[in-house]
């Protein structure tokens, strides 16, 4: 992990800087360290507008079953893209509650 937030921090733009807040947010979340994957993916979804990893279905996942914030997680399942193959579900989800 300590490797991973060093190439982010040191090369924030690098084309490896991507995979690597991939890597960091999946390891955080399999710590139940979910508000700081949260935070790697808000800034994974803004920094990369077209990422093919569902960034925005991810932390709308995190948001809601894991930090319990319906209002974030809201707002994450509206950003994921209408191209994404996760589109329909992310809009399910904004319906029922």
């Amino acid at each position: 992990m300590v490797t991973l937030r060093t190439l982010i921090e040191q090369f924030p733009d690098a084309p490896q800087a991507m995979p690597a807040r991939n890597r960091l947010a999946t390891m955080l979340s399999g710590m139940n360290r979910h508000q700081e994957a949260a935070q790697v993916l808000e800034e994974m979804g803004t920094r990369y507008a077209d990422n093919p990893m569902e960034v925005w279905f991810r932390l709308g996942e995190i948001y809601e079953r894991r930090l319990n914030d319906w209002a974030k997680a809201r707002e994450a399942y509206a950003k994921v893209p209408p191209g994404s193959a996760r589109y329909a579900e992310a809009q399910r989800r904004l319906t029922r509650k």
